[in-house]
């Protein structure tokens, strides 16, 4: 057995998963994507006791350095391509064609937005142009900026900033 555990997703919820098996003292692998997170234009993380107005880089980077203090977990910069069933185990086959072989999978991939084909939302995207209102419109509160939703509730909230 290559692992116990194998983690799909190196962000904070990955990461809090590995925290806490490596702990209890399981062998568990943590495969984070080759891409940018999701809040890597954002310039601070919001409204999150303890990490308010952190940059997310280095929240994660503190994060992954509390898992790396346990001996147990280790971490691969890959993208998962197959899971599939072996026995009672799963083998998780990774982009440079190398296999894993774990009991148990966790999926911790969060989010990922998919952004209208708009000239010049790039270089607005997590800095004049938000997607939450909750996280950053107290930053934005005396200024012109613009959201991004689908969801009423969002656009309800963005009216009160």
């Amino acid at each position: 057995m290559d692992t116990e555990v194998v983690i799909i997703g190196g962000g904070p919820s990955g990461l809090a998963a590995a925290l806490t098996l490596s702990r209890s003292m399981f062998r568990t692998t943590v495969v984070n994507t080759v891409r940018p997170p999701r809040n890597g234009s954002s310039p601070f993380v919001a409204a999150l006791p303890a990490m308010d107005r952190r940059v997310p880089a280095e929240i994660r980077a503190d994060m992954r350095k509390d898992v790396l203090s346990y001996p147990y977990t280790r971490f691969l910069e890959d993208d998962v391509v197959e899971i599939r069933p072996q026995n009672s185990n799963f083998v998780v086959e990774l982009g440079n064609g190398d296999q894993l072989m774990a009991q148990v999978i966790l999926l911790a991939t969060g989010l990922q937005d998919i952004l209208p084909s708009l000239d010049g939302l790039d270089a607005c995207w997590g800095r004049s142009v938000i997607n939450c209102p909750f996280c950053h419109g107290y930053e934005w509160k005396d200024r012109r900026w613009g959201i991004y939703a689908h969801r009423p509730e969002v656009i309800d909230a963005a009216e009160i900033y």
